[in-house]
């Protein structure tokens, strides 16, 4: 298995973050001899834009899985990025690890698909998400040429794609797979949800036939003005 790190850097990098990378690295140089091509996407405002420019690129390189990190989630235990790829790749599934939102008492970033389902942090897990965050990531490579074919042939004009051009000199063409769109809302009728690019993804694998995994193994911490760990997202 080869890995396609795509690491979102925008803003400040917490020296865990850092940290976090730089084990990951070490370890997989040690333990897979190095089979990861790491880029670094940090030119675009847009992050839907980012997030689907990045997907053109892993498609044209020569990598099994394509690992979205977002700079600001860090990891204690080396190995927790690679195990999760392994996990996408075996599950022929897209595969998360789960991290609560910048905020205390807001949840998480995934949701879940049963509510109810027990889990353990820091567990060898997978549980059953109607959305993932890309902040921790990845997709096999044969999961994104079936939703992409899908795509570009549905009628339904939220999960339709189309190729794009890139406005940068020796930019890549790229499909708009992570373009957010809205949906009827669930908690409540009468309005509707606005999906950021992640979950518009995830519906969009969906209606291509694929299920979505939470991997419980990483124990992630996301930073902002403070670290959020798991428990935070809880409500005090």
């Amino acid at each position: 298995m080869k890995l396609y790190l795509a690491h979102f850097v925008y803003g400040d990098v917490v020296p865990e973050c850092f940290e976090a990378v730089l084990r990951e690295l070490r370890w997989t140089d040690k333990k897979w001899m190095g089979n990861v091509e790491y880029h670094r996407v940090s030119e675009d405002a847009l992050i839907s834009r980012a997030r689907s420019r990045a997907t053109a690129l892993f498609l044209a390189s020569n990598c099994d899985v394509l690992f979205m990190l977002d700079h600001d989630v860090s990891w204690a235990t080396p190995g927790a990025l690679w195990r999760t790829a392994a996990k996408a790749h075996a599950e022929g599934a897209c595969v998360a690890g789960l991290y609560a939102q910048r905020a205390f008492g807001c949840g998480w970033s995934s949701r879940v698909t049963e509510e109810g389902v027990a889990w353990e942090p820091g567990a060898d897990q997978l549980v059953a998400a109607e959305h993932l965050a890309t902040g921790f990531l990845a997709i096999p490579r044969g999961v994104l040429n079936v939703v992409l074919g899908f795509c570009r042939t549905t009628t339904d004009p939220d999960l339709r794609v189309r190729e794009c051009a890139d406005q940068r000199k020796g930019g890549v063409l790229f499909h708009d797979l992570f373009r957010p769109f809205t949906v009827p809302s669930e908690l409540r009728p009468e309005v509707y949800e606005y999906l950021s690019e992640d979950w518009a993804f995830c519906r969009r694998a969906t209606a291509a036939g694929f299920k979505h995994w939470l991997y419980m193994q990483p124990v992630l911490t996301h930073h902002g003005r403070y670290g959020f760990a798991l428990a935070d997202g809880v409500a005090r």
